[in-house]
C-alpha cells in the first residue's frame, strides 16, 4: 500500500497494509460508488503497476446502471500507469455532469489495456476515496 490519498488511519504504513490487486489477466473493474445525496462529486485514488501490469487504463461511468460513458472526465479518461515511478494519484471530476449527482446507479468502470492479457503481472489501487458535497 501508499499513503498517497490517505486518510486518517490510513495514514500509517504497517506490515499488513495492502492494496487492491488486480492480477492480470485483467479486462476492466467496476466500482458500484451511489452517491445519493450529494452532488460535485469526485473519485480520487493512488494507482501503480508492475511491470507486466497494464499500461493504459481508461475510465467510464454510468448513471443508469447500464449504458458507460466518459462525458464529464473526457479529457482524463485514458491515462498511463507507469511501472518506474511508483504510486501515481488519480483524480476525476464528475462535476460538469449534473446526472452524477444524488444518484443511486452511479458507478465507475477501469479497464485496462496494453499488457492486461499477459499470464503475470497486476495494476494495484488504494485509498480509493468518492467526495461530494452533501445536498
Amino acid at each position: 500500500g501508499t499513503t498517497l490519498n490517505a486518510y486518517g488511519a490510513d495514514t500509517v504504513l504497517t506490515a499488513t497494509s495492502a492494496a487492491l490487486r488486480l492480477r492480470n489477466p485483467s479486462t476492466d473493474a467496476v466500482f458500484t460508488l451511489p452517491t445519493t445525496g450529494f452532488k460535485n462529486i469526485v473519485l480520487k485514488y493512488a494507482v501503480e503497476r508492475t511491470t507486466k501490469g497494464a499500461q493504459t487504463n481508461t475510465v467510464s461511468y454510468t448513471t443508469d446502471g447500464v449504458n458507460f460513458v466518459n462525458t464529464a472526465i473526457a479529457a482524463i479518461s485514458t491515462y498511463q500507469v507507469d511501472s518506474t515511478t511508483g504510486w501515481q494519484l488519480i483524480s476525476l471530476d464528475f462535476s460538469s455532469d449534473a446526472a452524477c449527482n444524488d444518484n443511486a446507479k452511479f458507478a465507475v468502470k477501469i479497464n485496462f489495456s496494453n499488457g492486461s492479457a499477459n499470464t503475470s503481472g497486476n495494476d494495484r489501487f488504494d485509498n480509493i476515496t468518492l467526495w461530494g458535497v452533501k445536498k
